[in-house]
């Protein structure tokens, strides 16, 4: 009996696969000289195992402590919402008791329903119907957000309008409890959550005194753009002086000489020998005439005069060299001894 086609296949492909396996095989078989030359080495040691030590007893006091620790905060939180609950909640959303009434109504009478609750409580008997009655509609835009935020999954209850409700000194000091633990909460997980409201103050209080801060903006200017630049320029060549300078572009005496300084190690301008030298007026050069006739000392003619003593001796020698100023003989000079030959 002569096998069929699929046989044939299948007996081809496994002599096939014993082919390429016993040419695989010769390839990656060693010589017998390295296998002898390099024995299997065997390790005497036990094969390594895992070895577990025991945690710290400290380490598992200080979990410990921290689990309580959180424990009781969490605990704490639930009884105040609770608290509030009952107390605020509560009391004050019940399902208001209907007065009992002469004419009966039928069943098809509409029933004014003006809340909704998702909330299941049982009636407080101590509580009169009139005050269920004007509570249904009460209540305080701060214990609705503290209630919003301390029950996630309780749903919105909305308030009609009706007399609002004012909290009692026990509910005053229950929402104050709850607002501190809320802030301790937060802090404990996050340390930096004040940081966004003492930008928003520093923010605040910029904002508050940038009138008062933009009067000593000349002051604070740094930077100098170019249009200053050249105005400084066009100032100095044109012989106007500090003062001119700093009123008309709004800085500091300091900050024009130290600009000019460094115009001059850019090149950008040529300082002569007296390049901030401050014009004198024809009254403050008759103070000068009369103070040199009374024979006055320099320093008390600059003190006089709201100059420096250098400004005044340059200005005395260039009238001297104008002829505007007789020279005569300066104050404190020795005279001369006359000589064997002018006695003579």
């Amino acid at each position: 009996m002569e096998p069929d086609s699929s046989q044939t296949r299948q007996m081809q492909s496994n002599q096939s696969h014993d082919d390429v396996r016993g040419t695989a095989t010769e390839r990656n078989v060693l010589p017998l000289a390295d296998v002898q030359a390099n024995p299997r080495q065997h390790v005497p040691d036990p094969p390594y195992q895992d070895k577990t030590r025991p945690t710290p007893m400290d380490e598992i006091l200080t979990h410990a402590r921290d689990a309580a620790e959180f424990n009781r905060t969490i605990n704490q939180q639930r009884q105040l919402r609770a608290a509030l609950i009952h107390n605020v909640w509560h009391r004050h959303h019940q399902q208001p008791v209907p007065w009992p009434s002469s004419s009966p109504k039928s069943a098809a009478d509409p029933v004014d329903q003006g809340y909704i609750t998702s909330l299941d409580f049982d009636h407080d008997p101590e509580q009169p119907p009139a005050l269920e009655t004007h509570a249904v509609n009460t209540g305080s835009r701060q214990v609705a957000e503290v209630i919003e935020v301390g029950m996630p999954g309780s749903q919105t209850v909305p308030l009609g309008s009706g007399r609002p409700f004012v909290p009692d000194e026990e509910v005053a000091e229950i929402i104050e409890e709850i607002a501190s633990e809320e802030c301790s909460l937060a802090g404990k997980v996050n340390e930096g959550s004040n940081l966004e409201q003492a930008i928003s103050k520093e923010v605040r209080y910029a904002a508050k005194h940038s009138d008062r801060n933009s009067e000593s903006k000349s002051t604070r200017q740094v930077r100098w753009d170019a249009e200053e630049v050249d105005l400084v320029r066009d100032m100095l060549r044109k012989g106007h002086d500090l003062s001119e300078i700093a009123t008309r572009l709004g800085r500091s005496h300091a900050s024009i000489k130290g600009r000019i300084r460094f115009m001059n190690q850019l090149g950008e301008i040529r300082i002569l020998p007296q390049p901030l030298q401050i014009n004198y007026t024809v009254y403050e050069e008759d103070l000068l005439k009369e103070m040199m006739a009374e024979k006055c000392h320099k320093p008390e003619i600059a003190k006089v005069m709201g100059r420096t003593e250098a400004g005044i001796k340059n200005k005395i020698g260039q009238m001297r060299s104008n002829g505007n100023l007789p020279s005569g003989t300066r104050r404190g000079a020795r005279a001369r001894t006359p000589s064997a030959s002018q006695i003579r």
